[in-house]
């Protein structure tokens, strides 16, 4: 609220000074749009009226692919590529999806893991069947050798998450765990639907162990784990330079807003996402690229 309260008096001061030398035009009133405050105004009003422009028009279809490497024991012989994304929030209009689908196959994915939050409209809501019919078409287009995995997202309350993933090829994984094995080397994958505690599942011995959720608010308290993988703060969606994140809606604040982290020995990885708030929250991001990260994982990394 602060933020576009900041940028209404922007746009407030600036349509003041002009209507102003409007109505005294004839008295030199021109003039008042040259005087120093004026154009400290008038520069203010460009940068945010560009940044208004980038943040709507360019940076939410700005594909961002990040690359990982992380060495892992259980997989001295073998290696193992992940590709991981989030937070789709699919609106009746497409933006970077088709993008998303292009990246994710590309990478050559072992696996495919995706953490939770699938549309922004409701049931019955307008453009709901528009975002489930992109929703769908967009997950089904994704490829993976060994599996394609999803968790549900705090969105998901709107949603039926298990239909809208039917026919996609992802497996649901809200409470349950799926083995692989790569090159004789074992691989769990255990995801919790948002809200599960973490207790209610258990890693595998011997293997090398996946979790998936959709909030990075578990990190501190789930033990066993070689690898978190998760979503939910959009790396604040709007960041500024050299600070990051304003907004992360997590337990930890900033503590984990976007990226790389490790925990108790534990690698963390919080994806900013591919979409944008739903409701009433602006379609934007700055400083936050829509994101899909490649995961190479293996002894020799």
């Amino acid at each position: 609220m602060l933020f576009a309260g900041g940028i209404l008096l922007v746009f407030w001061a600036e349509i003041s000074l002009l209507v102003r030398a409007w109505l005294k035009r004839g008295k030199g009133g021109w003039q008042s749009l040259v005087n120093r405050y004026a154009v400290l105004v008038h520069v203010v009003f460009l940068v945010t009226a560009g940044c208004l422009v980038w943040g709507y028009w360019v940076e939410p279809y700005w594909l961002d692919v990040s690359e990982v490497r992380v060495k892992a024991g259980e997989l001295a012989d073998s290696s193992l590529r992940v590709v991981h994304f989030s937070d789709l929030h699919c609106d009746p209009v497409e933006r970077c999806e088709e993008e998303l689908v292009a990246a994710v196959n590309a990478a050559d994915a072992d696996i495919v893991v995706f953490t939770g939050d699938m549309l922004n409209p409701a049931a019955g809501d307008v453009g709901h069947a528009e975002a489930e019919e992109l929703f769908r078409r967009t997950m089904g287009a994704i490829e993976a050798k060994a599996g394609k995995f999803a968790v549900s997202g705090n969105w998901e309350w709107r949603n039926d998450a298990e239909g809208l993933l039917e026919g996609t090829g992802f497996v649901l994984l809200d409470g349950e765990r799926q083995m692989i094995e790569k090159d004789g080397a074992e691989v769990c994958v255990t995801g919790l639907g948002y809200g599960d505690r973490p207790g209610s599942v258990e890693v595998a011995e011997g293997a090398y162990n996946i979790l998936l959720y959709h909030t990075p608010d578990l990190v501190e308290s789930v033990e066993g784990f070689d690898l978190y993988l998760c979503g939910h703060t959009h790396g604040g969606q709007v960041a500024l330079p050299w600070y990051g994140a304003l907004i992360t809606f997590s337990e930890f604040g900033k503590k984990y807003e976007a990226g790389r982290y490790e925990v108790g020995g534990m690698d963390v990885y919080v994806s900013r996402g591919i979409g944008m708030e739903g409701g009433g929250a602006p379609r934007v991001r700055f400083c936050a690229r829509p994101e899909v990260t490649v995961f190479e994982i293996g002894g020799g990394v």
